[in-house]
Parts: C-alpha cells; sequence; structure tokens
C-alpha cells in the first residue's frame, strides 16, 4: 500500500464541509488531519505546500452510484474520494472494497448496499434479464423480510436499499407493498443499518417517510404532492440525494455531452466514461413528471433545511463517476443552494447521514481526504473543476 505523507498545506481558504476559514493551515501526518489553525511550523521531515490563489476542501463523496471495474479509479482523480454504492453484486463489491482498501492513490473509498431490496420481477429486475447481473434475491411478503435483510448484512451491506418505484416513466402497481417495505425499514434499523428508499414519485416519496426511511436516493419528478413532501421530510429529518443530473439526462435536459467536452473535466475522463455521457437516450418527461418539477422539489427541500446529499447515479446513460458530481454541485445551486450548501452536500453532509465519522470535514481527527482546487468554490461553484491536487488518506493521487 502506498505510504501516506507527512505535510503542511497553505492555501488562501478552507471550506471546513460547513464553512470558510481564512487564514488556515492545514498539518497531515500518517493519513490523517493532526492540527487546522494559524501559524503552523514547517520542517525538513514537514514539508510545507503552498498554495497561493487556491481553496482547500474536504474529498468529494458521490452519495448516490453503482461502481464497476474502473469505476472508483475514475471517480478519485476527479476528487471523489469516497463512493455510496446503492446496488451491486456483494461479491464484487467485497473484491472492490479489498482493492481500494490498498490502493488510495489509485481507487475511492466505497460502501454499499449490496442487493436492494425489490418484489420479484420488478425494477431493477432488468439488469438479470440483460446479463447485466446474476439472479439476485427479491422479497415480496412480510415473512420474508428478517431472512431477507439478515442475508444482505452477512453479505455485507454498509446500509439497505429499498425500491419502491421503477425508473420514473410510471406508477408500478407491482412494486413493493407498503408493510413490506416498512417490515424492513425496522428490520434494517434493528441490525443498526440505514434504511434508503428509491421513490421518483412524490406520492410513494412522502409513503416511505411515513415509513420510517431515513432518507431518499432521489428527489421526486412530479409536483402532486410536493409541498407535502418538503414538509414532512424536514419534521422527519430524512435526508434526499436529488441525483439532479441523471434525471435531467432522463427527462429532456441532457448534461452528459456539456460534462464530457469540458475543459476541466473531459481530459481525465476514460473511455467507459466517454461513452455513457454520450449515449443520447428517449426523453421521459411528460407534462406531470420532469425536471423543472425536481428542479422545484429540490429548491423546496431545501428552502425548508432538508439535508442534500450530492449524488450522481452513475453507472447510468449521461453520467460519469467522479466527473458529474461536478456538474450534479452546478445543478444544486441552479436549484437554489448556495455555493457553500452545495459543497456542504457532497462533504458534510452525506459523511453525516450515512456515520462517516472520519470523512467529510478538513478538522482535527479527520482522514486526509482533501482536494486543492484553483479560485474560490464558496463563490463559483464551477471552481471545483480546476483541481490542482487531491489526497486521498494522506497520499497524493496522480491524475491521468
Amino acid at each position: 500500500m502506498e505510504a501516506p505523507t507527512s505535510f503542511i498545506i497553505r492555501p488562501d481558504r478552507v471550506f471546513d464541509g460547513v464553512a470558510v476559514q481564512d487564514d488556515a493551515e492545514i498539518l497531515v501526518r500518517d493519513g490523517m488531519i493532526i492540527a487546522v489553525g494559524p501559524g503552523l511550523s514547517a520542517s525538513d521531515e514537514i514539508p510545507c505546500i503552498g498554495a497561493t490563489g487556491a481553496t482547500l476542501i474536504p474529498g468529494l463523496i458521490d452519495a448516490h452510484a453503482h461502481v464497476g471495474p474502473g469505476r472508483l479509479e475514475q471517480a478519485l482523480v476527479f476528487g471523489v474520494t469516497t463512493v455510496l454504492d446503492m446496488f451491486n453484486d456483494p461479491g464484487a463489491i467485497a473484491g472492490l472494497k479489498t482493492a481500494a482498501e490498498s490502493s488510495p492513490a489509485r481507487m475511492a473509498s466505497v460502501f454499499s448496499a449490496g442487493t436492494g431490496a425489490t418484489a420479484p420481477g420488478r425494477w431493477p429486475w432488468w439488469l438479470v434479464e440483460a446479463g447485466v447481473f446474476e439472479p439476485f434475491p427479491t422479497v415480496s411478503r412480510v415473512q420474508e423480510v428478517e431472512t431477507f435483510v439478515a442475508d444482505r448484512i452477512a453479505a455485507g451491506s454498509d446500509y439497505i436499499k429499498i425500491f419502491s418505484t421503477g425508473d420514473g416513466s410510471g406508477e408500478d402497481p407491482n412494486a413493493l407493498p407498503a408493510e413490506v417495505i416498512c417490515a424492513i425499514i425496522q428490520t434494517a434499523h434493528r441490525y443498526d443499518r440505514l434504511a434508503v428508499v428509491h421513490a421518483q414519485f412524490t406520492s410513494r416519496a412522502v409513503e416511505a417517510i411515513e415509513l420510517g426511511a431515513d432518507g431518499l436516493m432521489h428527489a421526486p419528478i412530479d409536483r402532486r404532492s410536493a409541498a407535502h413532501l418538503a414538509e414532512i421530510a424536514a419534521q422527519c429529518g430524512v435526508f434526499v440525494v436529488p441525483t439532479m443530473g441523471v434525471l435531467a439526462d432522463s427527462h429532456g435536459t441532457p448534461r452528459g455531452t456539456l460534462v464530457r467536452d469540458d475543459p476541466f473535466l473531459g481530459p481525465y475522463l476514460d473511455d467507459t466514461a466517454r461513452g455513457f455521457l454520450s449515449i443520447d437516450r428517449p426523453s421521459q418527461a411528460t407534462a406531470e413528471r420532469n425536471f423543472d418539477h425536481l428542479a422545484g422539489n429540490v429548491s423546496e427541500l431545501n428552502d425548508l433545511g432538508v439535508p442534500l446529499l450530492a449524488g450522481t447515479d452513475a453507472t447510468n446513460p449521461g453520467v460519469a463517476h467522479g466527473a458529474s458530481l461536478h456538474d450534479e454541485l452546478i445543478l444544486l445551486t441552479d436549484a437554489g443552494l448556495t455555493p457553500e450548501q452545495a459543497l456542504t452536500a457532497a462533504t458534510q453532509a452525506p459523511a453525516q447521514a450515512f456515520g462517516l465519522t472520519d470523512q467529510g470535514s478538513i478538522e482535527a481527527g479527520r482522514r486526509a481526504d482533501l482536494v486543492l482546487v484553483d479560485g474560490d468554490p464558496t463563490r463559483d461553484i464551477s471552481a471545483t473543476r480546476r483541481i490542482r491536487q487531491i489526497w486521498h488518506r494522506g497520499v497524493p493521487v496522480v491524475r491521468r
């Protein structure tokens, strides 16, 4: 494993995950942040890295993704130091976790839901029919829930993902019934796991919150119960991962080519990422379900103080690991978040929501997951794309 280095960074400013600290310096030793403050002393053993004109931010966290070979490498070269996977083959994830643990200079860290909970033949069973996954366990009755959840924990799931709706093209009357979703949430909590729900319509999102879900993995794309959604999410302390970029792509406002052709992002994309960003898929937008409704929902959720987490839903058409998270931050600010709020959505907020106590902030005792960018992303969020240097667990990352 690459050895972490010791150093002091002196940027113009530090965004610590919540707020800006001017004139702060950061001491890193053995992969951890040791001190944050002015006047730290460098030495022959601890060199100082000058960073005039730059801002230091925490390593970014993608709060909704689906990883595969080469994707954790792509995430890291764009400053995404941790990826939260939301459906995958448990065996594949175990291998990626092991590889990432020993390769901090090459691969982002990863946590995963493993196999998500869905009814037989329902979303995302099409992945089996397409040959992407082998047949995976499903659940349809309350009596099956205890075994289903226990098996997920035994297979290494860090949290439990539940599918309440399908792909966003319409309601699915054969999706999991409320009593089964409720039982899964309660059982996950007994095992000390978060329960997060895929629900792309406001009615099912409200239902998931009422049943006790900890988070929603998309913001809904309709407005039928929008005001109630924001109110109940705020009252219950639920977090939401809007995934605006992937839903823009599937609902008539594609962003993939913008990311692919961006001068700060494009040169670091691999062929797989370029391919996904170049896919032109038919729009599912209707008068009732569209990107404008999604953006309105995000704005209302933010106005009521609902924690918003940045996530891309890569791998999917129109988005790519790492690169698309920078575009997600732009979309969040377009929906009304300040640049500082958007940065929090990709750092402190997901770390707090998912209990990643050693990540998400620049403070003593946290992992040295750090991204140095030119400019000031607390004023211009697009500055996150102008990466000068990345450290993952204190190890410098070579961008290729």
